[in-house]
């Protein structure tokens, strides 16, 4: 037996709303870095390749797609849009930790921590919608029952999905702490790699990690949060950079790819970020509709959120919401 770990995230980019980083835990038959999830798990999941070929399948028997959030999610159809990340997010996250029935249970589940923010964000304080949003409950109950069945047949188990959501005050903090956004994406990308990893200590593990912009060099970042081992460096270059260190009999190899989300883990851990992500923004954008009525609600990049945050201006001061909870410094 051995481990599987996935890491990515949703949100570096935009100037509203959070930064989550997300890691998936599986425990595979074998040797890890001969394992390919798509194909222990091809009956039950596909990737967005193979969507098409599935079609003719009666609608409970669909397979789960599992692949990187900007092919699953349909950002034009609204909620509804929500529905393919929510097939795959929701029963993944049943299995591991337990049903979500509210945005509340979710946060609990894959990112407890976040309680102490939601206490400092007004749209969030009383913010708890009922989960699924776009699927019903009856096709959650079916596709949940398929993942379960195929992780079963395949004697894979998905042990842990666990998710950092970083809203506008602490990543402010970080940047103040770190000096840019994209150290502060690999300390917490690697910090969430070393919480799962540590005790892991009787197989194997191999963790994909989808690579950090340009960045190609992670051995200095690996050594800080595994100060115990010697990080080895495998090979350092624009499409992969690999490292390895050694626990006998067994070892860790950690790898930042690009295009991670290839590897299902990784692809899992996108879906959550993004579906963790886009709910949070649901509830923002709906607390600044109920003081601003005529308010057209934003994804939170930067040209449009220059344009929210024009429309906002009179509610935020009547509010007296200072720009640092609102606003993302880079």
């Amino acid at each position: 037996m051995g481990y599987l770990i996935g890491i990515d995230e949703a949100g570096y980019g935009p100037s509203l709303g959070p930064l989550v980083v997300t890691a998936t835990l599986w425990r595979v038959p074998g040797d890890p870095l001969a394992c390919d999830l798509y194909e222990r798990l091809r009956h039950v999941v596909v990737s967005g390749d193979d969507v098409k070929k599935t079609s003719r399948r009666p609608t409970n028997v669909q397979p789960l797609v599992v692949a990187d959030s900007k092919r699953v999610f349909n950002r034009s159809g609204g909620l509804d849009g929500l529905h393919g990340l929510e097939r795959a997010v929701l029963p993944a996250v049943a299995l591991a930790s337990g049903p979500a029935k509210s945005w509340r249970d979710l946060c609990r589940h894959v990112a407890p921590e976040v309680d102490h923010d939601i206490g400092q964000l007004p749209w969030l304080r009383d913010f708890d919608t009922s989960l699924p949003l776009a699927l019903d409950n009856e096709s959650l109950e079916q596709a949940t029952a398929l993942f379960r069945d195929g992780l079963h047949t395949a004697d894979v188990q998905l042990l842990s999905v666990r998710s950092r959501m970083i809203f506008p005050p602490r990543f402010n903090q970080l940047i103040d702490h770190y000096g840019n956004k994209a150290t502060a994406l690999s300390e917490t990308s690697v910090g969430l790699l070393a919480e799962l990893a540590e005790p892991l200590n009787d197989d194997s593990l191999l963790a994909v990690c989808d690579k950090h912009g340009g960045r190609n060099f992670y051995a200095a970042l690996l050594q800080h949060h595994f100060p115990e081992h010697w990080i080895e460096i495998e090979r350092e270059t624009r499409a992969e950079s690999v490292y390895r260190w050694h626990r006998a009999p067994w070892s860790t190899t950690v790898v930042f790819r690009v295009e991670g989300e290839l590897t299902l883990p990784t692809a899992l851990a996108s879906m959550t970020s993004k579906y963790l992500r886009e709910v949070a923004m649901l509830a923002f954008n709906r607390f600044w509709q109920t003081h601003v009525p005529t308010l057209r609600p934003t994804a939170g990049y930067y040209r449009d959120a220059q344009r929210f945050k024009h429309d906002i201006r009179g509610a935020q001061r009547k509010l007296g919401i200072d720009d640092r909870i609102l606003w993302r410094c880079r």
